[in-house]
């Protein structure tokens, strides 16, 4: 290695280590060193292709932070080949509650938002229900006007109306609920 690659080794492994240290996680505290190394690898690997020497730290301090949440994503994965007797010492994982959504003033489970959403596309008419559908798959209005032989104002007309009955239909099935279960 010639002075001037040994020098950019040594500030990228000094750099990346001093930049890791900010975060104080275990797993980063016990990789650090390892994690220094890849990302001095890595940046020797970019110098070649980098015109710019002052963006040397930039690349740097990104390599690093690239490097270290591919550890802990892989940290996360659950273990591949472990036994089934295993298991029992794993606590088992805790699902995170279903998002809610907030409808006629009160807070709703997104699958039990969805089923009744179902229920609701069902009471509208077919050409309505597929202007609807296709609208919110990303066609715009002209579009589905050529497609079903309207012009784009009746296009725009029907939808309005549609996303009314619908939000209606909604409110009205959220107000008579007493408890949200799927």
């Amino acid at each position: 290695m010639n002075d001037e690659r040994q020098q950019m080794w040594g500030r990228a492994w000094t750099e990346s280590r001093t930049y890791l240290r900010r975060w104080s996680d275990p797993l980063t505290r016990a990789a650090r060193d390892d994690l220094a190394q890849e990302t001095a690898v890595a940046a020797m690997h970019q110098l070649v292709r980098q015109r710019d020497r002052g963006a040397f730290s930039a690349v740097v301090r990104t390599i690093a932070r690239r490097l270290r949440s591919r550890v802990l994503r892989a940290e996360d994965r659950p273990l591949q080949g472990v036994a089934e007797g295993d298991l029992g010492e794993w606590p088992a994982p805790v699902l995170p509650p279903a998002p809610q959504l907030l409808v006629a003033g009160r807070l709703v489970p997104q699958p039990w938002l969805l089923l009744r959403l179902d229920l609701v596309l069902t009471t509208i008419s077919r050409t309505n229900r597929l202007l609807l559908l296709g609208f919110y798959e990303g066609f715009s209005c002209s579009e589905l006007a050529e497609r079903f032989s309207l012009s784009a104002d009746a296009v725009k007309v029907r939808l309005h109306r549609c996303r009314q009955r619908l939000r209606r239909r909604l409110e009205s099935a959220v107000r008579a609920a007493d408890r949200f279960e799927t």
